[in-house]
């Protein structure tokens, strides 16, 4: 189309995404102020992301550690904002917030990051907004309209 802008995003390898964020989850939790499920939860999405390096053509790996990272985005806000206490003042639990807090900024880039990598993989081109096909009771098919149903107003 003419007057759209067209983004394009490097192409980072998937090695990097789980190494910054693998760094960033063990610096945050050095100190002891954050809930093992932090920690839990951020190294079980890792996992996944190695398993998606370890299988480059499996697209079910990109899509659960992409999924992976969408959750723990939501669980890091909420993990950061309960235990966080600001009457702290001793450097090391400073500088492990900063970590985990950096590590929450870059997850939205890392997200992209994985998207492009999975439909780089061939995932995410079978999908479709308006639904999936299947047989209702009277076994028409969800692209059919019912008998007497007019599909237009």
């Amino acid at each position: 189309m003419e007057g759209s802008i067209r983004v394009s995003i490097p192409s980072v390898s998937l090695k990097i995404v789980v190494s910054v964020h693998f760094i960033l989850t063990i610096w945050g939790g050095q100190y002891p102020w954050l809930p093992w499920s932090y920690l839990f939860c951020n190294l079980a999405v890792l996992a996944v992301g190695v398993w998606a390096i370890a299988s480059p053509s499996n697209e079910d790996a990109s899509q659960l550690f992409l999924l992976g990272m969408l959750f723990t985005i939501i669980h890091d806000i909420i993990v950061i904002a309960i235990f966080y206490n600001s009457d702290i003042p001793i450097s090391h639990y400073r500088f492990c917030v900063g970590m985990a807090i950096l590590s929450l900024i870059l997850k939205p880039l890392s997200c992209l990051l994985i998207f492009q990598n999975h439909r780089n993989r061939g995932g995410g081109e079978g999908y479709s907004w308006a639904g999936s096909n299947y047989v209702t009771i009277e076994g028409q098919s969800s692209s059919q309209s019912a008998p007497g149903h007019s599909s237009h107003p």
